[in-house]
């Protein structure tokens, strides 16, 4: 739900910031289906829409940020609610709990297990996380404890910081990333090739054209492809992006804008989540096993986030950066100019015609 940032070698999930919904249809009746879903988001206390965009193997809604939430009644608040997967009429909801629990509510015929761990420094690697600990059943009669020792590998690894800005300039702002790399990625020796990305959920009043994204290669592109219709135009809450980027310490996009709905401002006013930028490596074969047996893993088949657009075998190395919201203004026509031209182009038109109505009156005369 909200973009989460936990200080551990093994919880170390990537969350954008806000609402991301991804739904795999179980009908074709596009009424049954958003009856459904707003049904579904009514439960949470989440307002319904029909502003979806085809992601990559299932529908995709998002909003920046959370507007509506009635789950703190459940104990789940909406800074903490990670994952909420509905399939089959089941909700399973994932949570993050920074506050330790220290009391436990021992059930008759429920089995519940606690597990406390900690890295074993001396037997682990950067890349290779050895976990030591104890696991304790609660069996409401009695006790067992079993001393505990497996060996993980993380997907989500940091390397850097990242600093973006978007600039304005006109119709066509321009999104300025700096990377400050802290690590070699050559220090971890279970990778074979990598290659550096950006990651963005934009909102309809911008597109990028991939003609003008200069040394960038635009990946994945989800949303209304059409360029030349105004936001006020569009239902889709907008696109989802995924760019491949020059491997260099600095880089420029230039996001274009479309036409706003005019207002007395001649100014509108728009703010996006930033980019998530990483680095993508895969891993050598004989290393996908701890890799994919992961049990603090969070990679799933759908969802709104950008491993989804990955192998299994893929790892990523984060940069850090602030997690506030991109701004910027957009020029757009006031209300008064557009009935000035409109006017004008009027004008200018009935005049022409009446010019040549009466060149084709002269002519039959003469």
């Amino acid at each position: 739900m909200k973009r989460q940032e936990v200080d551990s070698r093994v919880f170390q999930y990537e969350f954008g910031s806000g609402l991301h919904i991804s739904v795999v249809p179980n009908t074709r009746d596009e009424e049954v289906f958003y009856q459904e879903m707003n049904d579904f988001l009514d439960l949470i206390g989440l307002q319904g829409s029909d502003e979806w965009i085809m992601s990559y193997n299932s529908l995709y809604y998002h909003t920046p940020e959370v507007r509506d939430w009635t789950l703190e009644g459940y104990g789940i608040g909406r800074e903490s609610a990670l994952d909420i997967n509905w399939s089959n009429g089941q909700v399973v909801i994932k949570t993050l709990n920074d506050q330790a629990v220290k009391e436990y509510q021992q059930e008759t015929g429920v089995k519940k297990e606690i597990g406390v761990f900690l890295i074993d420094d001396e037997i682990s690697t950067k890349d290779d996380l050895v976990l030591s600990g104890v696991r304790i059943e609660l069996m409401g009669q009695e006790d067992y404890i079993h001393r505990t020792l497996f060996h993980i590998k993380p997907r989500i690894r940091k390397i850097g910081e990242s600093e973006v800005k978007l600039v304005s300039n006109g119709m066509h702002p321009k999104l300025q990333t700096n990377y400050e790399h802290k690590q070699d990625l050559d220090q971890d020796v279970d990778l074979e090739s990598c290659q550096k990305y950006q990651y963005m959920t934009i909102p309809k009043e911008f597109f990028l054209d991939k003609y003008q994204i200069g040394n960038n290669q635009l990946v994945v592109n989800f949303g209304n492809l059409d360029l030349e219709k105004p936001s006020y135009l569009i239902k889709e809450w907008g696109t989802e992006l995924l760019l491949q980027v020059p491997n260099q310490l600095a880089n420029e996009i230039e996001i274009h804008s479309r036409y706003q709905t005019p207002n007395n401002l001649g100014k509108t006013t728009i703010s996006f989540n930033k980019p998530i930028n990483f680095i993508a490596c895969d891993l050598a074969k004989d290393e996908e096993y701890l890799l994919q047996n992961n049990p603090f893993d969070n990679k799933l088949s759908i969802g709104a986030n950008f491993d989804k657009l990955f192998t299994n075998k893929t790892v990523f190395y984060l940069f850090d950066q602030p997690h506030d919201q991109l701004q910027v203004d957009i020029p757009n026509a006031r209300p008064t100019n557009v009935d000035l031209i409109t006017l004008s182009v009027l004008f200018v038109g009935v005049v022409i015609i009446l010019k040549r109505l009466l060149l084709k009156n002269k002519l039959k005369l003469e």
